[in-house]
Parts: C-alpha cells; structure tokens; sequence
C-alpha cells in the first residue's frame, strides 16, 4: 500500500477529529505578518492551491527553501479543515518531487516551529511549514555553488543567506521560484 494510500485512510479514520465545512475563523488576521505581507507577496511564488501558498525563502542557505502558508489565518493544525489536510499533503508531496527533480535533492527537512509569533506582546502565530530541501551532494544554481556538509544530519542553523538583503542577489528568490513553477506547470499537463 502506497504511503498516499496509508495517509488517505488514517485521515478517513480520524476524520470526525477534523473541522469540515466552512472555516470558522476569519480569513485574515489584521496585523499578522503573514496575512498582510506573506499572503501578499507578488514575488517567489511558486504555486498556489484553493487554502495553501507556496513561496521560497528568503532564507537560501539550503537552496529551494520554501514556506508553505495556509491562506487562512490559522493558529494551530488541529484548526485545519479535513480538506486542508489533504491538500497540504499532496502539496509537500509535490514539493519535494520539485525540488529533487529541479534542483537535484536527496530529499527534504520540513519543520513547523511559530517561535517568533510569541516575541509579541499579543502574538499572533500563523501555522506555517518551511522545507529545506537536502543535498548529498554540491548543486550549481544560477552560477552559484550550493553545498550541504550536514546532509544525512539536522539542517545546520548556521547555514544561512539571506537573498533579500545581499544585493548580488537580485532576483534570486524569483529565479528559484521560476525553476519550481516549472515543475507545477509540467505536472499540471
């Protein structure tokens, strides 16, 4: 039995655990981060569905690096409708394949961490997954070498480059971005 098949059947199972329906929370969060300016961001998109936004990281130590943000504002997983759950499945699913297939991953880190939300006076945490995506070897992207010394260990929270604030990186993040897009486009067909 495929690990689709498995995650469909647990799901079924545990379904009553879920919300169905109509989400019982407003659709944005006025002043949440995510809401006003993730969910707003024009570049680094990668692809889109009915409740999830993928876009890359500004953060490409691990090249691809992506966060994966529900359209909704939603604090906690056990918030997420059924239909949710599913979609962001098959949605890191496809993610991974993108990443292996584009940019030559192994495979992929996913964490869903919200630490920073609770620096705030009144936080305002906003469920969302990064996915580093792992190299058991060095990759060439866009001229630069990208290498993985930690790879078959934890992502190495040292390993950092922040392509928003270094100006030789001018349109890096969108160029990732273009790359993956490709993958969605192609498996769309």
């Amino acid at each position: 039995m495929s690990i689709n098949r498995i995650c469909i059947k647990i799901l079924v199972t545990m379904s009553e655990r879920y919300q169905t329906g109509p989400a019982s929370k407003p659709e944005r969060e006025p002043e949440c981060f995510f809401c006003e300016q993730l969910l707003e961001q024009k570049d680094g998109v990668v692809t889109e569905t009915e409740s999830w936004r993928v876009l890359v990281s500004r953060d490409q130590g691990y090249l691809g690096r992506c966060m994966v943000i529900p359209k909704r504002h939603i604090d906690r997983k056990e918030e997420l409708l059924e239909e949710e759950v599913l979609e962001l499945h098959y949605l890191q699913v496809d993610l991974e394949n993108a990443v292996s297939q584009t940019l030559g991953a192994r495979m992929c880190n996913w964490t869903q961490l919200g630490n920073h939300a609770y620096r705030e006076v009144d936080p305002k945490p906003h469920l969302h997954y990064h996915m580093r995506p792992r190299y058991a070897e060095a990759v060439e992207f866009q001229g630069r070498r990208f290498e993985d010394p930690a790879f078959g260990e934890m992502y190495d929270l040292d390993q950092r480059w922040n392509v928003d604030a270094d100006p030789e990186a001018a349109g890096f993040k969108e160029e990732v971005a273009t790359a993956l897009r490709a993958y969605f486009n192609e498996s769309e067909q």
